[in-house]
């Protein structure tokens, strides 16, 4: 029995522990050579220590799906166990709702079977999440198949939790590492102003100088120096009932 499942259906891949790799009484010999390189954890390329096709029955008693998963092992500190990804939740036609914690999928005999997050659990690696990292809300855990009561003050915390964008670790964007100052390209109209760094030497900064300037017909401030496109190429539209007021959610 696996439990801390995390049902992401943002990941790409179905992801193992090390730790519980090792549980489950397998070792490294076990595994299989593993490809490219996984992003998403912290942000930085994770290189999966192997790979391993397990089968794995999802759900409990009758209520369950048998499906074997081809998981990629990774050696990182998270609070789950496994990541069921989209390969798997594609393969048991998953249909998830976040906010009743609950996932249905086809069991073995072709019906639909549910499966409840556990909430108190959820919400305690959420909780954990954003005091050590600041992440993103995931999907819930498919722990239980009951949900249980809410976290109280005092119970134990889980560890991590995938991280995000670094916008949202609280990490300001990339500034220039120097100052800059503002090039006009066309002296006779104000407001054509490119940003070059101020700490260039005098021959570089007039080569590139001029060299803006010489290209300067490849830069557009305004919609109307890019004629002969769609206006449905530059347009963003949400298909949304008209009828029903726009709501916005939380980040």
């Amino acid at each position: 029995m696996v439990r801390r499942v995390l049902i992401d259906t943002g990941s790409s891949v179905d992801i193992i522990t090390l730790e519980c790799f090792r549980k489950l009484q397998y070792t490294v010999k076990d595994l299989e050579a593993a490809g490219n390189p996984l992003f998403g954890f912290g942000g930085q390329p994770t290189n999966p220590v192997g790979m391993k096709k397990l089968a794995v029955r999802i759900g409990e008693k009758d209520n369950s799906r048998t499906v074997d998963v081809t998981f990629l092992m990774v050696d990182v500190p998270i609070a789950y166990n496994v990541l069921i990804g989209r390969p798997t939740l594609s393969a048991i036609k998953a249909v998830i709702a976040p906010y009743l914690l609950l996932m249905q999928f086809e069991i073995d005999h072709g019906q639909a079977g549910k499966l409840f997050g556990d909430q108190r659990m959820a919400r305690e690696c959420y909780y954990i999440s954003l005091k050590l990292l600041g992440v993103r809300d995931e999907l819930p855990l498919a722990e239980s198949s009951r949900p249980s009561k809410s976290i109280k003050k005092g119970e134990p915390e889980a560890v991590m939790i995938l991280s995000a964008s670094a916008e949202e670790h609280g990490r300001s964007r990339p500034e220039p590492m120097a100052e800059v100052e503002e090039v006009p390209l066309d002296i006779n109209r104000l407001g054509r102003m490119v940003r070059i760094g101020s700490a260039l030497t005098p021959p570089i900064k007039e080569a590139i100088i001029s060299l803006l300037r010489q290209y300067q017909d490849v830069f557009t401030f305004e919609p109307s120096e890019m004629p002969g496109i769609a206006p449905e190429v530059m347009q963003h539209k949400l298909n949304v009932d008209p009828s029903h007021k726009p709501v916005i959610q939380k980040r």
